[in-house]
């Protein structure tokens, strides 16, 4: 059998248990056979020789709770990581302050900074996992058997890790982005639309001024995001101690989220904001 569609039946076959995991939680023992049954009501499944022929066993080597627990997971840790790449992407901040370089320059416009990331990333995850918060505490002990722990370590870590790294982008991008605008500042004459001519000597239609070029090329060259260790190989404490109180704010905050239940909003959001407020 192919491996192309065992991969497609997994994920297809998950993809049917996380809708019905409202009802059924994660321990369900009826809940792998309803979301086959789901899934085999799929013309390219109806054929239950195709179906009979799979190795259930080896698709889901440590059970399909756990994979489909797995599975939620990383799709809650996607979604955060797309908010955060339209909140926070370098081009899209850049081409806002450039827009708006007189608002930047007499304070009208606040760059985001390491608060707005880590509120805003943890605050897509806890929404994402909201259908699935009244057996979360089901997720959370599958996750905690011996076996699932490393897995389990991964996925907090790489979402911590993202975090982290849209959040010190941020932090170093206000830094250039001010010593950028004492550039722009100190010049006596600053053209604000660049002529694009063709060979022909026509005026192409050029969307972007030489200020966003400024900034495209000015940022281009310069490394927002730093890594565990400093020049001569001593260790970056500043990049262990950010992730650390990161991972301090999503544990409470998943503490919090889960003992409010389906209630999740006013409580969870406010703790969430005054911790932040605290350890960044």
């Amino acid at each position: 059998m192919k491996a192309s569609f065992l991969v497609a039946v997994r994920k297809e076959l998950l993809e049917k248990a996380s809708e019905l995991v409202p009802n059924y939680g994660f321990a369900n023992a009826s809940l792998f056979h309803t979301a086959l049954g789901a899934l085999q009501e799929k013309n390219e499944y109806k054929d239950n020789k195709i179906i009979a022929d799979v190795d259930f066993a080896q698709l889901f080597p440590r059970g399909f709770p756990i994979a489909l627990v797995e599975h939620i997971v990383e799709n809650t840790n996607k979604a955060a990581h797309v908010r955060l790449e339209e909140s926070f992407n370098k081009n899209t901040i850049l081409d806002y302050v450039a827009k708006n370089s007189g608002s930047y320059q007499v304070g009208q416009y606040k760059l985001p900074g390491v608060k707005n990331v880590v509120e805003e990333a943890i605050s897509t995850k806890i929404e994402a996992l909201l259908p699935y918060v009244e057996y979360w505490p089901e997720a959370v002990a599958l996750e905690l058997k011996p076996a699932n722990v490393p897995f389990a370590v991964k996925n907090l870590s790489e979402f911590v890790d993202n975090i982290c790294y849209y959040a010190e982008r941020m932090e170093n991008l206000g830094a250039v982005i001010a010593s950028g605008n004492l550039l722009l500042q100190s010049r006596l004459y600053y053209p604000t639309v660049h002529r694009d001519v063709d060979k022909k000597g026509h005026e192409r239609h050029q969307q972007e001024t030489d200020e966003e070029r400024f900034w495209r090329g000015f940022s281009s060259s310069i490394p927002l995001s730093g890594g565990p260790h400093v020049g001569g190989g001593l260790l970056n404490y500043g990049w262990y101690i950010k992730r650390t109180k990161v991972l301090t704010v999503f544990s409470l905050a998943m503490f919090s989220f889960v003992g409010e239940g389906k209630g999740y909003s006013g409580d969870t959001r406010a703790m969430i904001r005054c911790i932040i407020d605290t350890l960044l």
